[in-house]
C-alpha cells in the first residue's frame, strides 16, 4: 500500500510568527510579570518572578543544578530577604514526586501546603504579616531590590 501524500497547510494572508516581546506577553496574558535573579561572584544561581493572577500573587523561582554549599546558602538567603518584603501571601507551585529538592526547599523557607492543587500541582502558600521591610508594590516602575 502506498503512503498517503500530507497536503501542505496554506498560511492565511498576512499572518506571520515572531518571537513575543516581554510586553507583548504581559499585555496578551494581561498580566504584569516581575523577573529577579540571584547572582554571586558574578554567577547566576537562581531566578524568581512574581505576577498577579486570580487575585494572588503568585512566585516561581528555580535554583540552577549543581550549586556549592556557599551557592545554596547564598540563594536561601536571597529568597528569604525578598519574602521578608511581602505584606501579602504568596503563592507558588510544585510538583509532587519530580522536585524533592524544591520541596524541602519550600518548607525551609516557612512555606505549607494550601491542601490546593492547580494543573495537577500541589499550591503552597507564604505569608509574613509583620515583616519589617517596606513591602515591594508590583505596580512601581523600577523593580530592583538590593
Amino acid at each position: 500500500m502506498k503512503p498517503k501524500r500530507t497536503r501542505r497547510a496554506k498560511a492565511a494572508p498576512g499572518v506571520i510568527v515572531r518571537k513575543a516581546e516581554l510586553a507583548e506577553l504581559e499585555a496578551f496574558y494581561a498580566m504584569r510579570l516581575h523577573h529577579y535573579i540571584a547572582e554571586l561572584d558574578g554567577q547566576h544561581l537562581a531566578m524568581g518572578t512574581l505576577s498577579r493572577a486570580g487575585g494572588r500573587l503568585w512566585g516561581w523561582f528555580d535554583v540552577r543544578e549543581g550549586l556549592t554549599s556557599r551557592q545554596r546558602m547564598a540563594v536561601i538567603y536571597a529568597i528569604m530577604k525578598g519574602l521578608r518584603g511581602m505584606r501579602e501571601p504568596i503563592y507558588v507551585t510544585s510538583n509532587e514526586g519530580v522536585h524533592q529538592k524544591a520541596m524541602r526547599l519550600l518548607r525551609s523557607l516557612g512555606f505549607r501546603t494550601t491542601g490546593e492543587h492547580v494543573h495537577g500541582r500541589q499550591v503552597w502558600v507564604w505569608n509574613r504579616p509583620d515583616a519589617d521591610v517596606a513591602p515591594i508594590h508590583l505596580d512601581e516602575a523600577n523593580h530592583d531590590r538590593t
